[in-house]
This record gives C-alpha cells, structure tokens and sequence, in this order.
C-alpha cells in the first residue's frame, strides 16, 4: 500500500464506468451495501456517438450523454464515484481486497471487474463478400494475487 495515498474502504468496488459496471454499481448500492465505483475515463461506450438498440435511450443520445446520466444517478442512490487508474490489487491478510490507484487505495470486501474490452481489428478476409464481420474481443485483467501497492 503507497503509505502517501488515502485508503478508502467499502463493501463492494465496482472497476468499470461502463454501462455493465454502472449496472453493477447500481444494484449494489440500491441493495443497500457501501458501494464505489472506480473508473479510469474514457473507454469504448464514451466514444460511441449514438446508443443503438437500447430500450428508453433514444438513438440520438451519444455515449457520453448516456454514461452521464448514469453517473447521476449512481450519486443520487449513495454510490461513491472515483476517477483512477488502477495499477495492481492484492489480498489484505484480513482477507479484505485492495486495490491501488494513482490517487487513492480503495479496500472492499468484494470486487466487481467490467473493465469492457478492446476492439482486435483483424484484416477484413479478401474477397469481400458484402457480409457482416464480426469482430473478435479480448478481456484484459488488471490484478495478480501476489502484487502490493508500492
């Protein structure tokens, strides 16, 4: 733990300001548990310019847009939002979880990851056959069980 950063301790911590991690961090917190949500900026839904098939969005709402109004919504149920970037994780010899940021250390009893995705782009196949290409996704992780803050 970086003794020069503030802990801040919490039932459940949420990695991820997406939608699935807003989600999470709003059932948790409306469950009732201390909940935070921890989350770097950016990422895939804030640079979408219109939500597309998602029921009570109107198509002309941008990723940003929607993500704002989750995020007020989160503070109006109680749910504590950080900006960091997280570096490692580990286990407390209490068993609690921490996870070290550039700002803070966030301790909790559990942790919900929904850190989305990055898009791999591969090479569209030759001839192009005017069909659809789906395109492969890759989960990244940000925590080992051995790591410490330092």
């Amino acid at each position: 733990m970086a003794e020069d950063l503030p802990t801040d301790e919490y039932e459940v911590v949420v990695v991820g300001g997406g939608p699935a991690g807003q989600t999470a961090a709003l059932y948790s917190t409306r469950l009732g548990h201390q909940t935070a949500l921890v989350d770097r900026g950016g990422g895939r839904a804030a640079m979408t310019q219109e939500v597309h098939n998602l029921i009570g969005v109107r198509e002309e709402t941008s990723g940003n847009e929607f993500l704002g109004v989750g995020k007020d919504q989160l503070e109006e149920y109680g749910c504590d939002l950080h900006r960091d970037m997280l570096s490692s994780c580990h286990r407390t010899e209490d068993g609690a979880i921490e996870l070290c940021g550039n700002s803070a250390n966030y301790q909790a009893e559990y942790v919900v990851l929904a850190t989305g995705f990055n898009d791999v782009r591969p090479d569209p196949p030759l001839p192009r056959t005017g069909r659809g290409l789906h395109i492969v996704c890759t989960a990244t992780r940000i925590c080992s069980s051995t790591s410490r803050c330092t």
